[in-house]
């Protein structure tokens, strides 16, 4: 079981946040909040897509409203391009400032990056610590053409202040490595007794290296020549 994971938790406060695709950066910042005056928008301007309602109150986008959140309308594009495999969420998770700790579920969306299976896939990329947890979720669809159409969900979970910050990559068309590099990957998380939580170097180098500043994961190892574009499905 994972250290501690507060994925879906109950959330108080929901910000978005500019993050930077691909590239690991870690500036956060709120995109606005309905207040108790309504307002919806950073520094009280409405957030796009979003408005405020008569008499100021926040209205029914009042929080970015449809197509408000930067890159989750592409997401949700994304989750529409192929049905959902038959693999479970995978999870590799580090602890307070990048110990390792456990690797789960793995093995079927090794197989499936391996061979190429068509179909949609999920893997967080968890650091959890004392006062909260940052958690990247890769969604993936592999193409009928071998490629592959990725977004990653980024959640910021602050214990100490009750808030969770949610934001999303753009999504990416990205090559995927090899599938000797996923073979040998898969070979190194089976290596390990299910049962035992300590898992090869290998099998973390191949998954989940490492943190950025001691913070946020790096992204996934496994794809190349990312470029930044909407869903194709293709």
């Amino acid at each position: 079981m994972p250290y501690h994971h507060a994925f879906l938790g109950a959330f108080v406060y929901l910000g978005v946040v500019a993050f930077l695709g691909g590239c690991g950066d870690d500036t956060t910042g709120p995109a606005g909040t309905g207040g108790a005056a309504g307002v919806a928008g950073t520094g009280g301007a409405a957030g796009t897509g979003g408005a405020a309602g008569t008499g100021g109150d926040a209205g029914a986008g009042g929080m970015a409203g449809a197509g408000g959140v930067p890159n989750l309308a592409d997401r949700e594009s994304l989750l529409m391009c192929a049905e959902a495999s038959s693999c479970r969420t995978a999870l590799a998770q580090r602890i307070e400032g990048g110990d390792t700790f456990t690797i789960n579920d793995a093995e079927c969306l090794l197989t499936a990056l391996r061979d190429r299976v068509v179909g949609a896939y999920e893997i967080e990329l968890d650091h959890t610590f004392t006062s909260g947890s940052v958690t990247d979720a890769h969604l993936f669809v592999i193409t009928g053409t071998g490629q592959v159409e990725r977004s990653v969900e980024f959640v910021d979970v602050d214990e100490i202040n009750g808030q969770m910050t949610t934001a999303y990559r753009p999504t990416e068309r990205c090559t995927l490595k090899s599938p000797a590099f996923f073979d040998d990957c898969l070979a190194e998380v089976e290596a390990t007794d299910p049962d035992d939580p300590e898992h090869t170097d290998g099998a973390w180098e191949c998954i989940f290296p490492g943190l950025v500043d001691s913070f946020l994961p790096v992204d996934l190892p496994w794809f190349e020549d990312c470029v930044e574009q909407p869903p194709t499905c293709e």
